[in-house]
Order: structure tokens, then C-alpha cells, then sequence
């Protein structure tokens, strides 16, 4: 299968940085054969990596519709054994996890001088409407396929054209970046959308692993198509490679590389130049580098930003 090589923000061509499977509990959830393949490209010019196979709009529904339900949790279990329930339920409201995020989100909108009241609020993948800051907010809408319940003043849309005309005035964008098989594409609908005067607030996990030149050779790609042969070999190897990743940062040389949930890695450079590709400005940043979810640790990127224009 021959995969885009363009980079997804900058357009620049793209390397080959690793050769990739699918994640088979995605696999399973998608309907998807165990053992595809896809590719990590790496952009030079701008610093953004990305799984070039993606997901198709039928599969990033089958995978999001009851996200970290039971279904989605039993089919994960079943591939990685140790995936843990503190993980699975990390973002639950109230959560000690959600407070964190909540005032690293409300700093970094500090730093961009956006502490004041929004007449109307967008959170884009927002789950129960746990995320939203500690600021006076007249209407607070969710855009999320999740059919959980809501609590009250929280209303979910599904498209925004029920929003009848409104312009929101803040727009959340929290870690759904990572997930989307084209985030330019996606600020720039949003750009059309919020307020001219308006603040949009992006944040993304700072989760790339470091790689070895092996894992962009053709004897790699072997090496994992022999080890989809192998259920019990893949998964030996995948908690080995989720142990080093989780403790040193990188995946070992005959370890797993896999297109996860994320299928796409930000760095500063690379959040950066796509909000400005979008056509908006950066007005303030923020990196907490120890940021956990159970007991998955990542790096957190926050950004504000405004309109270019404005």
C-alpha cells in the first residue's frame, strides 16, 4: 500500500522515521486485519510526526462511538493485559486528573490574558463538560460523538449549525488534535467559526517515542509482520516496548511500533506552525512535562491563541 508522504500542516515531504502496524485491539474494533501496516512520517520542516495510513471516517467511528465503554475496554484488555482501569476512568468528572488539566488550562489562558467572562463556549471532544475553566461562561456546548449524560448548562451539539448563528467566543480544542486525520483542516473550519474577537485554546500530549534507524529498515518491517504471525509474541513484545516507552522515552530497536488512538505527535514547532497555517496567532504557551493519567505519564503542550486577523 503506498502511503501519503506530504506533511499534514506544512506540506513539506515527509521521511520515513518507522515502519508500523495498526494497534490490534483498534484492529478488531475497526474491522481491520490484524497486523496492517502504516508508517510514522516525520517532517524536517516543521517538526511534526504522523501515522501516514490514518483512519477512515467508518473507522474513527466504530472506535470513538462508545470510547473507553465496556466494549472498547474488553477488546483492549484482551490485546494489552495491562492496560489499567485507572487509565480507562483517569478523566472522570471530579477526577483529581480533570482538576490538573483544568488549571494547567487555566494558566496557560492566564499567560495569553483570556481570564474573563465568555458569552458562549465550545469544547470540542469535550466528553461530560468536565474540562471547561473556572470563568464565567454564559453557554457551555460540548461537540463530542460520546452519548453520555450531561450535567446541567451543558448541552451537546452535533454539527454547529445548532448553534443557530452563534459565534462562540471560546473555543476548547484539548487533546483531540492527536486523533484527527486532518487537524489543519479542522482549525481552519474552526477559524470560520469562533468570534472574531474570540480565543481558541489548544493542548496536546507531548508523547512522541524516540526511535532507532532500525525501525525504519525493510528487516524491521519483517520483524513485525513475523510477530503479527505470533499472538502471544506480540503481545510479549508490545508490554515490553509500553515499559520502555513509559520509563525511557523510547521504543527498543526490535520493539513495537503501533498506530494507536494518536496518530499524530506535536511538538512546540510543529502545534505552533499549525495554528499559523490556520490562520491564527499565538498568544501564549505552556509545557508541563510530568503530566499522568492514571499511571500513564506524557508531557502536556498548552496553547492560546487569536485570530490573525485580529
Amino acid at each position: 500500500m503506498k502511503y501519503p508522504t506530504i506533511c499534514l500542516i506544512c506540506g513539506s515531504e515527509t521521511t520515513l522515521a518507522a515502519h508500523a502496524i495498526i494497534a490490534p485491539f483498534i484492529s478488531v474494533l475497526c474491522e481491520i486485519p490484524i497486523g496492517e501496516r502504516s508508517e510514522l512520517r516525520r517532517c524536517t520542516g516543521c517538526d511534526f510526526s504522523f501515522y501516514a495510513r490514518g483512519f477512515t471516517s467508518d473507522e474513527l467511528s466504530r472506535l470513538y462511538s462508545d470510547y473507553r465503554g465496556l466494549r472498547y475496554t474488553n477488546y483492549r484488555k484482551s490485546w494489552e493485559p495491562w492496560y489499567s482501569d485507572s487509565v480507562n476512568e483517569a478523566f472522570a468528572p471530579g477526577s483529581a486528573a480533570v482538576e490538573r488539566r483544568r488549571r494547567f488550562m487555566h494558566e496557560t489562558l492566564a499567560g495569553g490574558n483570556a481570564i474573563r467572562p465568555y458569552a458562549c463556549a465550545i469544547d470540542y471532544g469535550g466528553d461530560q463538560g468536565q474540562f471547561f475553566p473556572d470563568v464565567p461562561i454564559g453557554e457551555r456546548h460540548v461537540y463530542d460523538v460520546s452519548t453520555k449524560e450531561l450535567p446541567s448548562g451543558v448541552h451537546r451539539i452535533k454539527t454547529v449549525s445548532e448553534l443557530a448563528g452563534k459565534f462562540p467566543d471560546l473555543v476548547i480544542c484539548a487533546h483531540v488534535l492527536e486523533h484527527l486525520t486532518d487537524p489543519l483542516k479542522s482549525l481552519r473550519e474552526i477559524g470560520t467559526l469562533i468570534d472574531p474577537a474570540g480565543v481558541l485554546y489548544v493542548e496536546v500530549p507531548l508523547d512522541c517515542p524516540k526511535l532507532s534507524r532500525n525501525h525504519s529498515s525493510t528487516t524491521y518491517a519483517r520483524w513485525l509482520q513475523l510477530l503479527t504471525k505470533s499472538r502471544i509474541g506480540l503481545i510479549f513484545m508490545d508490554f515490553i516496548s509500553g515499559v520502555s516507552r513509559q520509563f525511557l522515552g523510547l521504543i527498543p530497536p526490535i520493539g513495537v511500533v503501533k498506530q494507536s488512538e494518536h496518530i499524530n505527535y506535536y511538538s512546540d514547532r510543529a502545534l505552533q506552525r499549525l495554528l499559523e497555517e490556520a490562520g491564527f496567532r499565538v498568544t501564549s504557551r505552556k509545557i508541563d512535562s510530568k503530566t499522568k493519567a492514571g499511571s500513564y505519564r506524557f508531557g502536556t503542550l498548552g496553547m492560546t491563541a487569536i485570530k490573525a486577523s485580529s
